[in-house]
């Protein structure tokens, strides 16, 4: 889980509902639930920019979407 809390897509979602320094649970409202087993349809053991990738694929991100989240959230 802290591998998908990494990804910058992510990151985006949850800078759409920041608005001060807390993080309550309420700011994970956008952030979709995912499937951690090995069943799962992304491989969670690949690199943080091949799962985003994974999950830019699933949920449909457009490429003009994709380049506002990589230009928006900063590298960890």
């Amino acid at each position: 889980m802290l591998t998908y809390l990494k990804t910058k897509f992510v990151r985006y979602l949850i800078l759409q509902t920041i608005t001060s320094q807390d993080l309550s649970p309420e700011k994970f409202m956008f952030v979709p639930l995912q499937d951690f087993t090995a069943a799962s349809d992304i491989n969670w053991s690949a690199a943080i920019e091949e799962i985003d990738s994974q999950l830019y694929e699933k949920y449909g991100v457009d490429e003009a979407e994709r380049s506002l989240i990589e230009n928006t959230i900063k590298d960890m």
